[in-house]
């Protein structure tokens, strides 16, 4: 009766909660039947969804985890199968407004540890056993039904927000602790949400750098180290490698679902990071390479991902259409977030290689691709107006073009001519100036492609893509005499002359003639641009 009427106010003091926790799990695995309903709703009613309990977290949630795996393995060892009968009743079958669902929630999971383990059971008890496991699936899947209908429906600002982040957090780890679960749709778009918004909560923390006052000092480093310190982050890897089996299993609905979900979180962190980046670059290196601790991890989930996907979807089972599609979202994705590649990844090879070779060969996926690469003016302007900007020090988007300059010439031979033109073109002579010699380097290798390629290019105003762009070529290359294009550049002379013999010769000989007669290398950057 003591334990009753003063549980609540004890568990205020978290360092007492195990002690509180330990002695409700013994009352509950005793052969003692008085109070057992009321031990139940003194333990679920602990966090109740009033303002005079404790607080749930994530470690609470483990807790009720492994309080329940050792209370229902003693009922079933000691057979108090009555026992089990109530308590599946009162917890499972019974819906109480005043029990917390993070902790019905993980009462689940733990049972389900324990049915885990009794599979070679008979008789009777298997009859319990297999009752309080359906029942426990039963409950826990609609929970998270009710989770995810409530996070896709309603913006993250909802009056129970705080109760559905914690569900969130422990449906992530207690999936991550049983086997039970063989598929299940909603367990699998929790994942996900929980993923992107929980343990790799990347575009809320951006957000918090921004919206904290001047005077608050913005997000304070100690924030970001405690969730890289916690068990959520720690777990990443380990929850991902979950979500990624439910995604075999998922239907096709809601694969779609959270692809997008997944593709939208990789543009969300490369504009976010970009801006953060240049926020907090040399007057707060210490939060920012905390931020990307998180963005690697980040990557890794998306690269995994993005392998199980192709896997699935480029496939015969699925159209051209769709493989295409599924390819370009992909690529694009991969685009936003090679910023933060560190490792050369198997998998990322192997997903990079799927992709372009679904992509390889169709005119329309490859115009799409380059389309999406972000505009001349983007590139010069940055992404805030505020803040004074040099396009060859944003770090974060040179890397997004890189990624391009690298995939551009595997797609080169299916590209229309105005395309390269007007998208690549002014593009790709920016970005021969970068002072990063590697970037530059990939600039000078798309323009070598395309002048190598076999198909001649459409005619504009009677002069060829070809001969105006070498003539520019040239031009920017012999620009800045003494920087980096000269180097970079004679080697390219050379194959180009091998590679095109008179033409090119033709061409150089024109567009050399051109430039003795006055044209300026200060026009180069606009030339470049229209």
């Amino acid at each position: 009766r003591l334990l009753v009427d003063k549980c609540r106010l004890v568990c205020l003091f978290d360092e007492l909660l195990p002690n509180v926790l330990a002695g409700i799990g013994y009352a509950l695995s005793s052969s003692v039947n008085v109070h057992f309903v009321r031990i139940l709703d003194c333990l679920f009613g602990i966090w109740g969804k009033d303002n005079d309990g404790p607080q749930g977290s994530i470690v609470h949630g483990l807790m009720v985890i492994y309080l329940f795996d050792w209370v229902a393995s003693n009922l079933i060892n000691f057979g108090f199968l009555d026992k089990v009968n109530v308590f599946v009743r009162e917890v499972f079958e019974n819906f109480k407004e005043n029990y917390a669902s993070f902790a019905v929630f993980m009462s689940g999971i733990g049972v389900l540890r324990v049915t885990d383990r009794y599979g070679s059971l008979t008789g009777m008890i298997l009859d319990v056993v297999t009752k309080m496991r359906t029942s426990a699936i039963v409950r826990v899947e609609a929970l998270v039904s009710d989770l995810v209908s409530r996070k896709l429906r309603f913006s993250s600002n909802s009056g129970n927000d705080i109760q559905n982040r914690l569900l969130l957090q422990c449906v992530s780890l207690g999936l991550t602790r049983t086997v039970s679960f063989s598929n299940h749709s909603s367990l699998f778009v929790c994942l996900a949400l929980s993923l992107l918004t929980e343990i790799l909560p990347l575009p809320r923390l951006y957000g918090s750098v921004f919206e904290l006052l001047p005077s608050s000092g913005g997000l304070k480093v100690n924030e970001i180290k405690e969730h890289l310190d916690g068990i959520l982050f720690k777990e990443a890897g380990a929850v991902t490698g979950v979500f990624c089996n439910q995604y075999v299993l998922a239907d096709e609905e809601n694969k779609n679902i959270v692809e997008n979900l997944i593709w939208e979180y990789c543009h969300d962190i490369y504009f976010g990071h970009r801006k953060v980046a240049m926020h907090l670059k040399g007057s707060d290196d210490e939060l920012l390479k905390d931020f990307e601790k998180i963005t690697e991890s980040a990557f890794l989930m998306v690269v995994v991902f993005a392998l199980v996907v192709t896997k699935h979807k480029l496939s015969s089972k699925f159209s051209q259409e769709v493989q295409t599609e599924v390819s370009k979202k992909i690529l694009v994705s991969f685009s936003c977030i090679e910023y933060f590649r560190h490792v050369r990844l198997p998998e990322y090879m192997e997903a990079i290689r799927k992709v372009i070779a679904s992509v390889n060969q169709n005119e329309n996926a490859c115009t799409c691709f380059v389309n999406s690469m972000p505009s001349y003016d983007d590139l010069t302007n940055g992404p805030d107006q505020k803040t004074k900007y040099l396009w060859s020090k944003d770090e974060v988007q040179t890397a997004r073009v890189l990624f391009y300059l690298r995939v551009i010439p595997t797609l080169i031979e299916f590209l229309p001519g105005p395309v390269f033109g007007d998208i690549i073109a002014p593009t790709m002579f920016l970005y021969m100036e970068h002072p990063n010699g590697k970037v530059a380097r990939a600039s000078h290798s798309v323009f070598t492609a395309f002048m190598s390629m076999g198909k001649e290019p459409e005619k504009v105003d009677r002069v060829s893509l070809k001969e105006k762009l070498v003539f520019h070529y040239i031009q920017v290359s012999l620009s800045d005499w003494s920087n980096i294009f000269l180097p970079e550049a004679l080697p390219l002379f050379t194959a180009l002359t091998v590679l095109l013999k008179k033409q090119i010769n033709s061409v150089l000989k024109s567009s050399l003639m051109r430039l003795m007669n006055g044209s300026s290398g200060k026009e180069s950057q606009n030339q470049a641009r229209n």
